[in-house]
């Protein structure tokens, strides 16, 4: 608008300014044509001037010498010379007024060129104001349309919110403020919120009762949860106490047998040196344990390195270790004895007497040294095919009937 009353204001201008040159135009011409006529008239002149003279001097040449003559001729020399005078006369006042047109001209013609520059510079500010009028004109034209569709757009929103949110916008937008607010961030805005309710899908109306359900059975699994993480960390509690326990009993009864070990080992073999060592960079509970010998004249080696008997005697050593830390009423003992020679077998009795008194046990062997220290022999025999019959019989009262000291 402000644009437009300047396009305005510089017509009228510009109008008034051609006026003014048209005004000047016809002024222009009017003093031509009177400065031609000037000039014509002073060119009358000096030719009547001219022809008075000729005449006069013509005059002079025919004068008579009578008197009548001379006093015509001088009148009329004096009518000449009054008209020569007044033609002067006439003819500088025609000049002065031919230099006054000149001068007159001459200011015309620089306040025209002056409304000529005038009228040029306002011919390009009105054509400049144009086109800028234009520009304007066309961008409030594209304003337009973009409004109208951002009006459509709001409207098909508004329809959209409305049908799938139950709100209604227009209660909404006299709240806004939409001051400074710039239309290409609204726009991406909206995309952007558009897009994320595509990604929602369908709006679920019952979602806020199904939440309430979710929340009830979450604060439900949340406080099993907690019970669970406390029964956890309770358990985990009791866990580290009992592997602290288990470290310090193991280790209490490791060392107990360990000791009970080496004293039976060299009672066993007559000398000699064994020990149960732990395996390196393990855990006391998880760390396997191996079982180093030295009967009496061989290197120290592993258990698995040795002979039968000494396997055995070995085994019999760390079994009855094992027993004497922990005893038990009754042991039952499976042939034990059979990978030893007689020798062994005499240790290995001798042994076991230093246990009967606190023990019963119950010896399986086919072994005759075994069997003569046994206080009572259980043997199954078949005196019928396919019947079996358990006998038992004391050998005390068989030493006794036979005379042989028990």
């Amino acid at each position: 608008e402000k644009n437009e009353k300047e396009v305005k204001k510089m017509e009228k201008q510009l109008e008034s300014v051609q006026s003014d040159q048209r005004a000047h135009h016809d002024k222009m011409t009017s003093l031509r044509v009177e400065l031609a006529g000037a000039r014509r008239h002073i060119q009358s002149l000096e030719d009547t001037i001219e022809r008075l003279q000729e005449e006069l001097e013509e005059r002079e040449m025919r004068e008579s010498s009578s008197e009548e003559a001379e006093e015509f001729f001088q009148e009329r020399r004096k009518k000449l010379e009054a008209n020569i005078q007044r033609c002067q006369e006439e003819l500088e006042e025609g000049q002065k007024r031919l230099y006054f047109l000149e001068e007159n001209m001459q200011a015309l013609e620089e306040e025209r060129s002056e409304i000529l520059e005038r009228e040029e510079e306002l011919k390009e500010k009105g054509e400049s104001s144009y086109l800028r009028f234009q520009k304007i004109t066309e961008e409030i034209s594209s304003l337009k349309v973009q409004r109208s569709k951002i009006e459509v757009r709001i409207e098909d929103l508004i329809e959209r919110v409305q049908e799938n949110l139950d709100v209604d916008l227009r209660q909404v937008f006299h709240k806004i403020d939409l001051e400074g607010v710039v239309l290409s961030e609204v726009d991406e805005k909206v995309q952007s919120l558009s897009a994320k309710l595509r990604r929602l899908g369908n709006v679920n109306f019952e979602a806020l009762e199904e939440l309430k359900v979710v929340e009830e059975r979450y604060n439900e699994l949340k406080a099993q949860e907690d019970d669970l993480v406390q029964s956890k960390n309770s358990l985990t509690e009791i866990v580290e106490k009992l592997d602290n326990t288990c470290r310090q009993r193991f280790e209490h009864t490791f060392h107990s047998i360990r000791q009970h070990f080496q004293t039976l080992f060299r009672k066993l073999f007559g000398g000699g040196k064994a020990d149960l060592v732990l395996e390196e960079n393990k855990d006391l509970l998880e760390a396997g344990i191996d079982i180093i010998a030295k009967p009496p004249g061989k290197e120290p080696r592993s258990i698995t390195l040795l002979s039968g008997g000494e396997k055995t005697m070995t085994t019999v050593a760390l079994s009855f270790a094992i027993f004497q830390y922990k005893p038990s009423p009754f042991c039952v003992l499976y042939e034990v004895d059979a990978a030893l020679d007689e020798n062994n077998i005499a240790r290995f009795l001798n042994m076991l007497d230093d246990f009967v008194d606190n023990c019963q046990f119950i010896i399986i062997s086919h072994s005759r040294l075994t069997i003569s220290a046994a206080e009572v022999l259980y043997g199954v025999t078949m005196q019928e095919a396919g019947v079996s019959q358990a006998i038992s019989l004391e050998l005390k009262d068989i030493k006794d009937k036979i005379g042989i000291p028990s």
